[in-house]
């Protein structure tokens, strides 16, 4: 009884209830749609760090830990600009990640034909590995629309 007095002490109902309520708009970003199927070219190839909870060792997936490991992205040159939140420009361009191979304690580049980096090398007829890593920049790639499990979407490319 005691515990019911304090609940009901912490609530007290609202007049017009749902009536009142506003709807407002999630901000759902920008919409990328209006680029897919269209042609970019490759601007970049880097090496970036992340952490991520695979270990790049052993490839496992460990809950809660965080290990630092390295990925390939390509992006393209920005195929539009918009006006972001704070006024400034947004360049939208594609983008993707490919993973790298830890072997001997070095990040390198698998040369299994059925990796994702040489599937897109492939596809654009280059040499399978880092020579054809190396002359991405000025190819010609299709865009995607990429959506994660939350909904958010980006431009990928297809491989």
């Amino acid at each position: 009884m005691v515990e019911e007095e304090s609940q009901e002490t912490r609530m007290r109902i609202v007049e017009g209830g749902v009536e009142n309520l506003e709807q407002y708009e999630v901000g759902q970003g920008i919409d990328v749609s209006e680029y897919e199927g269209q042609k970019a070219l490759i601007e970049n190839v880097e090496v970036i760090e992340v952490e991520q909870p695979y270990n790049p060792e052993t490839g496992a997936y460990e809950e809660g830990s965080r290990h630092k490991s390295q990925k390939l992205r390509v992006t393209t040159k920005p195929v539009a600009q918009i006006d972001g939140k704070d006024g400034k420009k947004v360049q939208i361009r594609a983008s993707e990640l490919f993973n790298l191979k830890f072997k001997d304690g070095k990040f390198g580049v698998s040369t299994s034909p059925r990796s994702d980096i040489n599937k897109l090398l492939t596809k654009l007829k280059l040499p399978i590995g880092v020579d054809g890593i190396k002359r991405l920049p000025g190819k010609s790639v299709v865009m995607k629309v990429v959506t994660n499990k939350k909904a958010q979407q980006w431009l990928g490319f297809i491989f």
